[in-house]
């Protein structure tokens, strides 16, 4: 059988992956592992960045066969460049996005919850993104 696979809870689609169902199986081992209990969001209904909680603070340690990017949280900055807003790290780009609006209230996200990486799950193509010190 040919399906779709999404992460659920209840009737709420929480993240989807299309016909890959070890990457939806992996993406569930990290929530679970977390212990998450909130599953958050920057511009709806379209997301253009997400995060997950686990009692109000960000998830912490690492998961087997996820590979991240570490950053310093106070060293981010929010830049334009054509029509896309970016949240930068040095050099790097850690997020893209059409608005403005929703930059910064990303950039305040992480800063506020003090993420230190940015991190997928091995294999993934990004549909699975995750933040966590």
């Amino acid at each position: 059988m040919d399906r779709d696979w999404k992460l659920v809870d209840g009737d709420n689609w929480i993240f989807g992956f299309g016909k890959d169902q070890g990457e939806a199986d992996a993406a569930l081992k990290v929530v679970k592992g977390y212990g998450t209990n909130l599953v958050c969001f920057v511009g709806r209904p379209d997301a253009s960045f997400q995060y997950l909680l686990v009692g109000g603070q960000a998830p912490q340690g690492a998961r087997d066969g996820e590979i991240c990017t570490a950053f310093d949280p106070a060293g981010l900055v929010v830049d334009k460049k054509g029509f896309r807003w970016r949240i930068m790290t040095g050099e790097e780009i850690l997020e893209r996005f059409k608005k403005a609006g929703e930059a910064y209230r990303s950039l305040d996200v992480i800063q506020q919850y003090a993420f230190t990486h940015r991190c997928t799950i091995a294999g993934d193509d990004d549909n699975f993104l995750y933040y966590r010190l």
